[in-house]
């Protein structure tokens, strides 16, 4: 059973989190946990399956970005159903998340989100392309 809960810091992970390999140079990066973004994290009995994070960008626009665990795959319809539940909650007109154009299960998460691929950004950060996608309610 996966459980999603608020984060303040790193140091509130409680349970063990191996990050997805495309996703490792980024989630050791400083961006992280940023006052404006609001975080939850899902886990399960054994380990941290995913970090989440919304940042309000405003005009009824979200960010919504995602560190998944080496094992979230199992657990995507789970925790597809939290992720939903967290956009009903916020209730943007809006949500956008950038995925690395390598990183399959990234994909495969959002288009299980109801998210649609706009196009890619080309050396968005660190000279890696990123798709951009979308959700509109």
């Amino acid at each position: 059973m996966v459980k999603v809960r608020a984060l303040n810091t790193l140091d509130d992970l409680t349970k063990p989190f191996c990050v997805q390999a495309e996703q490792k140079k980024e989630f050791e990066a400083p961006l992280l946990l940023k006052q404006e973004m609001t975080y939850f994290v899902m886990e399960n009995e054994k380990e941290t399956l995913a970090l989440i994070w919304f940042w309000n960008m405003g005009q009824g626009r979200y960010c919504v970005g995602c560190f998944l665990s080496e094992h979230a795959g199992e657990f995507f319809p789970e925790m597809r159903t939290l992720i939903l539940r967290l956009f009903d909650f916020y209730g943007a007109l809006r949500y956008e998340a950038i995925c690395r154009t390598d990183f399959k299960n990234g994909h495969r998460m959002l288009v299980l989100l109801g998210f649609e691929r706009e196009g890619t950004m080309k050396k968005f950060i660190d000279g890696v392309n990123y798709d951009l996608y979308a959700r509109c309610l």
